[in-house]
C-alpha cells in the first residue's frame, strides 16, 4: 500500500490509508478523509448558480414539469459524452419556491454532482476523479 499526499494546500505530510481510518476527525488532515456524512452536508458550493445554468434543465410540459440533469459519462478515455436525464416530476401548478427546492435537491444528489474537498467546487459526477476531488484538483493526467 503506498501513501498519499495530504490533500490539505497547507501540508505536506504523507499518510497510509490506516492514518486515516484511526485518526477520522484530525483537524490537521480532515479535508482528505471528509465522511460521507460531511459531504452530504455541503449544500452550496460557490459555482452551484453555474452549475444549474450548464447541467440542470426545467421544461414545462402538458403533463407536468420534468426536471432534467446532464449526466456525462466516459465511453473512451479521450472522449466525454453527455445526455439529459430526468430526474423529477413536479405538477403544473407547483409554486417557484416548490421548483426551487426540487432544483436544490438534484444539486445535493451525488448520484449527478458532487463537490470537491480541495477546490470546493460542485462538479458533474463525470467531472470528478474521485468521490472526493475533481478532475482538475486530482493532479492526473487526462
Amino acid at each position: 500500500m503506498f501513501p498519499s499526499i495530504c490533500r490539505d494546500p497547507d501540508c505536506s505530510e504523507l499518510l497510509f490509508r490506516d492514518d486515516l481510518k484511526r485518526h477520522p476527525f484530525c483537524k490537521r488532515h480532515r479535508r482528505a478523509q471528509a465522511t460521507a456524512q460531511e459531504t452530504r452536508l455541503e449544500h452550496v458550493a460557490s459555482n452551484d448558480e453555474e452549475v444549474i445554468q450548464a447541467f440542470i434543465r426545467i421544461k414545462r410540459r402538458k403533463d407536468g414539469i420534468k426536471i432534467g440533469a446532464r449526466v456525462i459519462k466516459w465511453p473512451t478515455p479521450s472522449r466525454p459524452v453527455s445526455r439529459w436525464t430526468i430526474v423529477s416530476h413536479l405538477p403544473l401548478e407547483a409554486s417557484k419556491e416548490q421548483i426551487d427546492t426540487e432544483v436544490r435537491s438534484v444539486l445535493n444528489d451525488s448520484r449527478f454532482f458532487r463537490v470537491c474537498a480541495t477546490c470546493r467546487e460542485r462538479n458533474p459526477d463525470g467531472w470528478m476523479h474521485d468521490d472526493t476531488v475533481c478532475q482538475g484538483c486530482s493532479g492526473a493526467v487526462y
